[in-house]
C-alpha cells in the first residue's frame, strides 16, 4: 500500500474510533454520511479536520468559505430581528448597551472591511 494511502487510512480510522489521545470525531454512525463525507469531498474542509479535530466546524466549511460567510450573516441578521421584540423592555440595562456597542464596534469594523 503506498505511503499516502496508509496516512489516510490511519486519519480515517482515528476519525472513525478515535485513538488513545483523542476521542472519535463522529457521534454516530450516521455522521460518516451525512457530516465525513461532504468534509472529505471539499480538500479545505478536509484540511480543517485534520489540523482541528472538528467534524462540525470542518463541515461548516464543506460548501465552501462564501457559503460559510453567507450562513453567519444570515445568522447574524436572523438573530438581530428577533431581538427587537425585547429590546425597548431592557435597553437601559448595563449589559444590554455594553453588548449593543460591541455590537456596534462590530459592524463598524465589518463596514470599513467592505469599503476597501
Amino acid at each position: 500500500m503506498p505511503n499516502k494511502n496508509k496516512i489516510n487510512l490511519k486519519l480515517l480510522f482515528s476519525w472513525l474510533f478515535g485513538e488513545k489521545d483523542k476521542p472519535s470525531v463522529l457521534r454516530e454512525s450516521r455522521d460518516i454520511t451525512k457530516l465525513l463525507t461532504p468534509v472529505l469531498l471539499n480538500k479545505l474542509s478536509t484540511e480543517h479536520l485534520i489540523n482541528y479535530g472538528n467534524l462540525h466546524d470542518a463541515y461548516d466549511r464543506s460548501d465552501g468559505d462564501k457559503e460559510l460567510l453567507m450562513k453567519y450573516l444570515r445568522g447574524i441578521t436572523k438573530n438581530l430581528s428577533k431581538s427587537f421584540e425585547f429590546i425597548s423592555t431592557y435597553k437601559d440595562e448595563r449589559d444590554v448597551k455594553k453588548e449593543f456597542e460591541r455590537l456596534k464596534r462590530s459592524f463598524e469594523q465589518l463596514s470599513k472591511i467592505l469599503k476597501k
